[in-house]
């Protein structure tokens, strides 16, 4: 991606949540940091969650022309194969899964999603990260998202040659 001349992360603006026991900076862990105040709140507990929805503007060719990278950030261990719905611009829904290999920040690219149809080019993918663990789930169960809850956001990241530059679209969540 070569002469883009914009592109930002977001910051979500809130209060931090931490672990009882952290008081000091230098040594804070995985499970230190509990919440984010601004991000989405996921509960404890294999129960209904915020859905997200993530933009995504492909056209079918890795890293070449329009391509999307689905960032996704958590207080929690997020690692495994998650089920999604994706949708194309006229709201055709496809099931695929995506997966995440680290645990709290990690990113994903839809044109590599196996079974992604050929003419979802522009649209978003629905993602509820708290009804199930995911079957490849390898993370400690202590500081796992899906038990232990905690907060969540995404965002994309565009690049379009027609843009000439890389948009940041932060995901929307229900």
């Amino acid at each position: 991606m070569t002469a883009q001349d914009v592109a930002f992360v977001p910051v979500i603006d809130g209060d931090l949540t931490l672990a009882a026991a952290t008081t000091e900076l230098t040594t804070m862990g995985a499970s230190s940091l509990t919440g984010v105040a601004g991000a989405a709140t996921k509960a404890a507990g294999l129960t209904a969650t915020p859905v997200f929805s993530m933009r995504y503007f492909i056209d079918g060719v890795v890293n070449s022309g329009n391509d999307t990278r689905i960032v996704v950030w958590s207080t929690g261990d997020q690692r495994g194969t998650h089920t999604v719905n994706a949708y194309d611009d006229a709201q055709n829904r496809k099931s695929v899964n995506f997966k995440l290999s680290f645990a709290e920040l990690d990113w994903f690219d839809p044109e590599t999603i196996p079974g992604m149809p050929a003419g979802h080019k522009d649209g978003f993918i629905e993602w509820n990260p708290g009804l199930e663990i995911p079957a490849d789930y390898s993370g400690a169960a202590g500081q796992s998202l899906f038990t232990l809850g905690g907060a969540i956001f995404t965002y994309s990241l565009i690049s379009a040659p027609a843009f000439g530059a890389v948009q940041t679209v932060l995901g929307a969540h229900r």
